[in-house]
């Protein structure tokens, strides 16, 4: 069997379940999550491991860390090579061609880490090198977890995003430390040849000051110097803010379009609002606030009037009916019939853990259906159809799962 280039293309037994379990748990398949908290523990407890045998103290038994680290080595090195075997498995098919592919998926940073991580072993066990040597190398080990945050990838995604402006900010401030310098050693090189002898002595204070740091050990002592120094201090305030507020700025534009995103797309799976344009989706995405449950907490309460629509995010939740509960999932939505018959609660809804959700307030609902009056006589039909049909009742096929609860 052959690929479009030609070339063998190897597709082993099972190699998708391997996947699964080894790069699955970002898409939440269970022997995905199950694999990275396993993985996850082998690298804090190999760094403490490194971290303890510097203490002459703790490493009495010499022989029982080594067997440690044998073993960690081992986890590592089998993590990785099964990470490269799966590869040609990716998702986004980054890496389709059997040994391309895989070359490519070697030379990524997560892959360096992978193989650095058990490195170490191998060659404090086949050279002469001392141990303390390769501590710092072991310590790297530590980038792995990396992979298991959603916040790292959104914190990368800003950094590409905003990589002209802060390529921008930095420049700024590396002219500013060159023009200090040079300053500095101007009016302060006769006085203090050690610390300000040349522009790349100066550059020591002047990386301290800019920073606002300020070690206290080279310091100038002409009046010009301490003006300049004054001078340095109050801009320095601003060029370190500088990228500062861009990461930050980039970081909340980011969060606000992946949750826009979510919204969107929570709001066009709804059936009353799935026939809208995209436009229309979208502002009634603006119309909707974020709302979190702890386990156990009452989201709706029996008897209660309707305040707003509930559409569930993340978690799980619990409508508490006769003769049996109804549990909801990620893609549900709930309370809407309330809202358009201006009744109480019939039922009251737990989250069964910790849950997150979208609310659309009473308020925006009903100026929703004003503005649209086509829109405002369909839900009303549909409204009018499920109640038919018994409220409070699983619909359709479960992949449907939308239920109606008053």
């Amino acid at each position: 069997m052959t690929d479009a280039g030609g070339s063998p293309s190897v597709q082993p037994v099972g190699s998708k379940a391997l996947y699964a379990m080894v790069e699955g748990g970002r898409y939440g398949a269970p022997t995905g999550r199950a694999f990275d908290i396993f993985v996850a523990l082998v690298v804090v407890f190999s760094v403490g491991m490194a971290v303890i045998g510097t203490d002459a103290r703790l490493t009495r038994h010499l022989d029982v860390f080594r067997v440690f680290e044998a073993g960690c080595a081992f986890v590592f090195a089998f993590e990785y090579f099964l990470r490269l075997a799966v590869c040609n498995e990716d998702r986004q098919g980054r890496y389709p061609h059997w040994f391309w592919g895989r070359l490519r998926y070697a030379m990524t940073p997560m892959a360096i880490v992978d193989l650095i991580a058990f490195l170490p072993w191998v060659i404090g066990e086949f050279t002469t090198i001392d141990s303390d040597k390769l501590l710092v190398m072991r310590c790297i080990a530590l980038f792995k977890l990396l992979r298991y945050s959603q916040a790292f990838e959104t914190i990368s995604h800003v950094v590409r995003n905003e990589r002209r402006l802060l390529g921008a900010a930095f420049l700024l401030m590396a002219i500013l430390l060159v023009m200090i310098s040079a300053m500095a050693y101007v009016v302060e090189r006769r006085l203090q040849p050690e610390g300000f002898g040349s522009v790349l002595r100066a550059m020591w204070w002047g990386i301290g000051t800019l920073t606002n740091t300020g070690y206290g050990d080279v310091v100038p002592d002409t009046t010009a110097g301490k003006l300049l120094a004054v001078f340095a201090m109050i801009v320095s305030l601003g060029m370190i803010a500088l990228p500062v507020a861009i990461i930050a700025n980039g970081f909340a534009e980011e969060t606000r379009r992946r949750n826009f995103v979510v919204t969107w797309q929570l709001v066009a799976n709804v059936p009353i609002f799935s026939h809208l344009p995209a436009s229309r989706i979208a502002e009634i995405s603006a119309m909707l606030e974020s709302h979190v449950a702890s386990r156990g907490e009452a989201i709706l309460v029996k008897g209660e009037r309707g305040d707003g629509m509930y559409f569930l995010v993340d978690g799980e939740v619990e409508v508490m009916l006769e003769p049996e509960p109804v549990r909801l999932y990620p893609g549900d939505y709930f309370g809407e019939i309330a809202l358009l018959f201006d009744r109480p609660r019939s039922a009251t809804v737990v989250a069964r853990r910790f849950s997150q959700l979208l609310k659309l307030r009473v308020d925006n609902f009903r100026r929703l259906m004003e503005q649209d009056k086509e829109l405002a006589e369909s839900i009303r039909q549909v409204a009018t159809r499920r109640l038919a049909a018994g409220a409070g009742r699983r619909v359709g096929s479960r992949s449907d799962r939308k239920v109606e609860i008053d």
